[in-house]
């Protein structure tokens, strides 16, 4: 089975194609404006490079969030044209477990602190440990202040993400008790795998004509116009 993935959450994008053996084609997509711009370009670019048509994909998985509100839609909508169209599923993956999953593939390490930034001073977290090939959230995926994102950590925690040279600064004594992963990767092909996973596990449920899981934003709060008032004209 091939899945296509699509990350739009943060303006260094990726667009993936992946089978369950690991990553056939992978495009990062690095925008200042939009990713609808060239977000279908790079579909069609990475699927020429793979050797395949759509109608070759039998999954579409897209990053969920947290990440930047606008580029999620972009990449959901995209997604959710790209599965009408094929006539094939489709599954949200958190933005914050694919980064980690892809840096604990890179790195080996067991416990990665995934900080991304958030706007208004805060950035987005998510903990997860890894183990005999699995691995799960140690705390819930949130927004907070840098100060709070990287107090009491677990000692050997490598902390990733974007905001981690904001983060870097902030980290409490004794100092080497983190390691620091400064470097952006690429999360499509990820995206692609774990929704290969999840479909493969939910396989029994589909035959008994359960769904699978609803594609749902996961903002992690509200957008900043909902939290403005609306003035009185």
């Amino acid at each position: 089975m091939r899945a296509l993935g699509l990350d739009t959450s943060t303006l260094t994008g990726s667009v993936g194609v992946a089978d369950q053996s690991g990553l056939l084609v992978q495009l990062s997509v690095a925008t200042r404006d939009t990713h609808s711009v060239r977000l279908l370009a790079a579909v069609s670019a990475v699927l020429d490079a793979a050797g395949l048509a759509p109608a070759d994909l039998d999954l579409i998985g897209v990053a969920s969030g947290p990440g930047s509100f606008t580029g999620l839609r972009i990449g959901m909508a995209t997604a959710k044209g790209l599965a009408l169209a094929l006539g094939r599923p489709i599954l949200g993956i958190s933005t914050l477990e694919a980064t980690a999953l892809t840096v604990h593939r890179v790195s080996g390490a067991p416990l990665v602190c995934v900080v991304m930034e958030a706007g208004r001073g805060e950035v987005y977290r998510g903990i997860y440990s890894f183990a005999e090939g699995e691995h799960r959230a140690l705390d819930a995926e949130s927004a907070m202040s840098p100060v709070q994102a990287v107090t009491g950590l677990p000692d050997g925690c490598l902390l990733a993400g974007d905001a981690t040279p904001r983060c870097k600064s902030l980290i409490p004594s004794p100092a080497g008790r983190l390691t620091l992963w400064m470097e952006t990767l690429p999360i499509a092909a990820t995206i692609a795998r774990r929704a290969l996973n999840i479909l493969e596990r939910h396989e029994a449920d589909r035959r008994a004509g359960r769904g699978l899981p609803a594609l749902q934003p996961n903002y992690l709060r509200p957008a900043d116009a909902e939290l403005t008032p609306v003035r009185a004209r």
